[in-house]
């Protein structure tokens, strides 16, 4: 049989100095492929440990926050609250995971704050002052607080961040 390459006839036998050209290409081609699918792979593995290094000590300085921090969904169910949440408000973190935050409130802050706070976070996607509010035990405490949105890179809200100090 005859192989056609650029219009020249080529033999397919094996004595062929042109098959053995072609297949030398060949596995040239897919050494060169290999090695080039291998140092992406790698690439992916070196930034997926660098990530993976920086989630971690995020992680870690969340949790050893002296101050407390609560994470919610967009709807405002919680996901996650720091040690020092838990130390504050004297609830774990199996109570009040999926909860609404309002639970805490102590009834003492003014209906024009929260219409502040919520008027703010929408239009800043931040708000930072203080609320009153209350232990599991019933007492209150003041709190500095900061609540801020996080949106995705569409612009979506993924979640709210609230971080509070007791300055009581």
């Amino acid at each position: 049989t005859l192989l056609t390459l650029m219009g020249h006839g080529l033999s397919s036998e094996a004595s062929s100095p042109w098959v053995s050209w072609i297949n030398r290409g060949f596995s040239l081609i897919a050494i060169w492929a290999t090695a080039l699918i291998l140092s992406i792979i790698k690439a992916f593995e070196i930034e997926i440990i660098h990530k993976t290094s920086a989630l971690r000590k995020l992680f870690v300085a969340v949790g050893q926050s002296p101050s407390s921090i609560i994470i919610t969904d967009p709807e405002g169910r919680i996901e996650y609250v720091n040690h020092r949440f838990c130390e504050l408000t004297g609830y774990t973190f199996a109570e009040v995971m999926g909860k609404n935050p309002h639970f805490l409130d102590s009834g003492r802050t003014d209906e024009i704050n929260h219409a502040s706070l919520w008027g703010e976070i929408a239009t800043r996607d931040t708000w930072r002052g203080e609320l009153r509010n209350r232990r599991k035990d019933g007492t209150l405490f003041q709190g500095l607080m900061s609540i801020s949105l996080v949106r995705d890179r569409q612009g979506a809200v993924c979640n709210l961040i609230g971080i509070q100090d007791d300055i009581t």
